[in-house]
């Protein structure tokens, strides 16, 4: 599912200003997490 993720964020987005409701944001610190764990599986592969 990972090729459809973009489109799937941009409907949630889409809906979520429909209803008036902030934007869904990622902390940074939770951004440095996930390419923490990328890289590590990256080199188990």
């Amino acid at each position: 599912m990972p090729e459809y993720g973009d489109l799937v964020t941009i409907f949630e987005q889409a809906d979520r200003k429909k209803r008036r409701l902030p934007e869904l944001r990622r902390s940074s610190r939770l951004e440095e997490a996930n390419a923490e764990v990328e890289d590590k599986d990256l080199l188990m592969t």
